[in-house]
């Protein structure tokens, strides 16, 4: 049992005082002590006149009582005399709603007078929209559903058959020197010494003349003499070009005739 079921029993019970021509005011405070505070305990508190008022409008209009009946009660019982022109006018009021809620179930007419009109279409309103919200989402995760089992049955490279490598074998193997890229006919440095299986002509075709070689030549432009009776550090590690600097100098200064060509070369 909530309030309004208490309220209700409470009109049921005291039906015939209520509604009595000899009506009395302390007569009903007294048997409203007794029922809320004594027997409820205060569970449910101390309703108004106008809240007990409220139900037994709501029990003649549930017994059938035609709502022209009620509104002559309304005018003639001194219990609602006790309640000021305002809430005798909201009851009137309540009346007629109450013949437009005839084809209502209980549990609508309790939301609309709980929360009123707007409110009860409001929660409406948002049930239909938290209905139509969920239908879209589980759309959406059919649809997701369906999209993964498409993507997973898609066919794969790792479903292709192995492609088989072929076997090297190193004898068949055709390895070429690195001068027959570049079409020549042999190797233009066969040795790794300097300049000395390499054909004079082609010194100054394949010679690259760094700094040493610069500035040794230009000091020879100006003094033919400049190495004689003279030392010098030649330093590097390997294949940093100590050899090929001799052999281009001893061959320059034969070719200018600074030194003569020894035997044998």
């Amino acid at each position: 049992m909530d309030r309004q079921q208490a309220i209700k029993t409470f009109v049921e019970s005291h039906l015939k005082i209520l509604t009595s021509p000899d009506f009395s005011r302390q007569l009903f405070r007294k048997l409203e002590r007794d029922v809320f505070y004594g027997k409820y305990q205060n569970k449910y508190g101390r309703p108004t006149l106008k809240d007990v008022l409220l139900a037994l409008v709501q029990y003649l209009r549930s017994r059938g009582v035609a709502p022209e009946r009620i509104r002559q009660y309304m005018d003639d019982l001194p219990i609602f005399r006790e309640i000021g022109n305002v809430a005798l006018s909201q009851l009137h009021s309540l009346v007629d709603e109450t013949c437009l809620a005839e084809g209502l179930e209980e549990k609508d007419i309790e939301t609309i007078k709980t929360v009123g009109a707007y409110e009860a279409v409001k929660k409406s309103k948002s049930a239909e929209i938290e209905r139509e919200a969920q239908k879209a989402l589980d759309d959406l995760h059919r649809e997701i559903e369906q999209r993964r089992t498409e993507y997973e049955n898609l066919p794969s490279v790792l479903d292709y058959e192995a492609v088989v490598e072929p076997d090297f074998d190193p004898q068949v193997e055709v390895v070429n020197h690195w001068w027959e890229h570049f079409y020549l006919t042999a190797d233009p440095f066969p040795r790794k010494d300097g300049l000395s299986d390499i054909s004079e002509d082609l010194y100054e075709l394949v010679l690259v003349k760094t700094k040493p070689f610069r500035e040794t030549l230009s000091a020879l432009e100006h003094n033919e003499n400049c190495l004689f009776h003279t030392g010098f550090l030649l330093a590097g590690d390997y294949g940093y070009g100590k050899t090929t600097f001799i052999d281009y100098i001893s061959y320059y200064l034969i070719h200018r005739s600074i030194l003569l060509e020894q035997p044998g070369r």
